[in-house]
């Protein structure tokens, strides 16, 4: 598999904050835009009202009169809702399973912001063969109804707008996956999760971004009460083996927030080196790596996401967090690198699998300094997510951390946008 810039480069739509993208080669994409990570201020919004004025608007989830003869109607060349320059048989039919999704979820009744894009990697299938590579997307829907309801009405959009594609949906990991085929070739997995009530909305204007992540460590849930009154995205990060991993996950995720998977890991020797139990270590084969992180994931099944719990020994050795990278898509996890090193290859080991990734720019507690210092801090973070753009950064749950936090939201700059880690660019 190849990725990196690769990402841009194959068959991709992309359904983010309320617009649709769907693009099919680099030179399309970079025309569009400069950065994959500027798609929504750019080329996102004017391709998802071109989309949506075909049938239906895309961002309400709302029937339009014409949406079943548009199912009915069959493709020609040159008649879909994007540039169509491309004649191999393959990428064209994935550019229908792309179509046909987005299709299959406005009949739901669901916003197609629901879809988010966890992966894209292009894949050299047919090198010997001399077909060209092939973007492999995997794709995370939370739906109201059951897995199998989304699976018949995705089955129902693509018998008429991608013929010869097959659907089958199976259990990976706790996670219903729908696995699409174009031909014989696997083109798409789709993770479905249940819906939750509370969901944060995307900013709907280009703006500066700032994600907070708390680590939870050992907090119970009356701990992080206080912090999930406070009305901000914090995503939160979950260690498999605290005492009250499973109710943190669960509250956080019925409060609409995003939860990670806090994957120790194991730290160079030295003091305060040891990660605690379920950490990946370096002696690890690759088996045991998978297994380690699966039975983890387990534990919190309702992470959408992965971060590293210490972890400078493996986090600096590239074929462990290639390892690591390739068993969180795997099972339908974006990555964080929490950079307890600056040496730390995970997010470019993530990259180069083409998944969703940060980077942490700034622990706000390290060391745990006074209420005081953690606020300077989250004024830095947001500075510095006025001057870049966007910004990510980590704090651990205790009672300083989260006494700056509440006073910090009583008097932040509300000109930067606190967003979940799904709505920053990457």
């Amino acid at each position: 598999m190849v990725a990196g810039a690769a990402f841009a480069a194959g068959l991709v739509w992309v359904v983010w904050q309320g617009g649709i993208l769907i693009g099919e080669s680099a030179a399309f994409l970079w025309r569009q835009v400069t950065l994959v990570s500027e798609m929504t201020q750019t080329a996102v919004g004017k391709l998802g009202r071109d989309v949506a004025s075909r049938f239906g608007r895309a961002d309400t989830g709302k029937s339009h009169p014409s949406d079943s003869a548009l199912l009915r109607k069959r493709i020609e060349p040159n008649s879909l809702p994007y540039p169509e320059t491309g004649r191999v048989p393959l990428a064209d039919g994935i550019r229908r399973v792309d179509y046909a999704l987005v299709q299959a979820v406005q009949r739901l009744g669901l916003r197609t912001s629901r879809l988010e894009l966890l992966q894209g990697t292009m894949v050299e299938e047919g090198a010997r063969s001399g077909a060209a590579p092939y973007l492999f997307q995997r794709i995370r829907v939370r739906v109201s109804g059951t897995a199998r309801d989304f699976a018949a009405s995705v089955s129902a959009a693509l018998r008429v707008r991608a013929e010869g594609s097959a659907v089958s949906l199976e259990v990976r990991h706790a996670r219903q996956v729908l696995k699409i085929r174009v031909g014989k070739i696997l083109t798409h997995e789709i993770f479905i999760l249940p819906a939750v009530k509370k969901v944060a909305s995307p900013p709907s204007k280009p703006v500066s971004r700032l994600t907070i992540v708390i680590d939870a460590l050992e907090s119970s849930p009356e701990d992080i009460r206080p912090l999930l009154a406070l009305n901000l995205p914090f995503a939160i990060s979950v260690l498999p083996d605290s005492p009250h991993a499973g109710e943190i996950a669960k509250a956080v995720t019925a409060s609409g927030r995003e939860v990670l998977l806090h994957q120790p890991m194991e730290a160079i020797k030295g003091k305060s080196s040891d990660p605690g139990p379920g950490a990946i270590k370096l002696s690890m084969s690759a088996a045991e790596l998978r297994a380690q992180l699966h039975k983890n994931f387990a534990r919190v099944p309702e992470a959408v996401g992965m971060s590293n719990y210490m972890g400078s020994g493996v986090t600096s050795d590239r074929k462990a967090c290639l390892a690591i990278a390739a068993e969180a898509a795997s099972c339908g996890l974006f990555v964080l690198d929490s950079v307890t090193i600056p040496s730390s290859e995970l997010y470019a080991s993530a990259r180069s699998h083409g998944l969703a990734s940060w980077r942490n720019g700034m622990f706000i507690d390290h060391q745990s300094p006074p209420a005081a210092e953690i606020l300077k801090n989250l004024r830095r973070a947001e500075n510095r997510a006025r001057q870049v753009g966007h910004f990510v950064t980590i704090g651990s749950f205790g009672p300083e951390t989260l006494k700056a936090l509440e006073e910090w939201s009583r008097s932040r700059d509300t000109s930067v946008a606190v967003v979940p880690l799904r709505h920053q660019p990457y």
